[in-house]
Parts: C-alpha cells; structure tokens; sequence
C-alpha cells in the first residue's frame, strides 16, 4: 500500500459536493509489477459519501499489504473492493424475463389452439 486520502469535488454552480476515496497500491502478478488506484472494478472512480470515503480511506494505510483482485486477461486492471449490486438492480431484467416467460407461454398456447378462440 502506497497511500491513502480523500477528495471531494463540485459540480459547476452545485452546492453538494461528490466524496471519493483516494487509496494508491502497488502489486505483482505473474512476475510483473503494477501500480493502480482502483479500488471497484471497471476503472471507474466510485462517489460515495464523505463518511464512506473517509471509512474506505482508513480501512489502508501506508505500508499495509492487501489482497488485490486481478484482471487475468489484462493485469493492469485491478481493484480492491467488489461492489456489490443493491438488489433492485435485478428488477429490471427479472421483470423482463418474466414478460419473455408470458410472451413464449401465449406463443406456445396458439401453437397448440389452446386459449381465448376469436
């Protein structure tokens, strides 16, 4: 672990302030050394909360050695924390596998002649 802060940033004209958490690590993979600042996956910088950032910040301090995940096809991708998904991301795409379900059902009754005859 190389270091660790917190940033904020504003939006032009916006009074509320975007929190991120600054954690800078170096590791080897496969013989090889790599330096990043990732810490979710998709090399993306993720806002949170100033209070979230500043606990994500003070979960490393310099020195610490962590567990890296690791892209294998590319190992200069790397992150320190899997984000997980709130659960009404799976909504969506369960709400449209059931509208596929009914779709195929309807198609499979008039195949058959079964169901509402006009």
């Amino acid at each position: 672990m190389l270091g660790t802060d917190t940033y904020s940033t504003s939006p032009s004209g916006e009074s509320d302030r975007e929190h991120y958490a600054n954690v800078t690590y170096r590791y080897t993979y496969e013989g090889t050394e790599y330096m990043s600042d990732s810490l979710f996956p998709a090399n993306r910088d993720e806002q949170v909360s100033r209070s979230r950032a500043e606990e994500i910040a003070g979960m490393y301090a310099a020195g610490d050695s962590v567990t890296v995940q690791v892209v294998p096809d590319d190992p200069t991708r790397s992150y320190l924390i899997e984000a997980d998904m709130p659960w009404w991301y799976y909504l969506a795409p369960g709400f449209g596998a059931l509208l596929a379900l009914t779709g195929l059902l309807n198609v499979v009754q008039g195949i058959r002649g079964v169901g509402p005859q006009t």
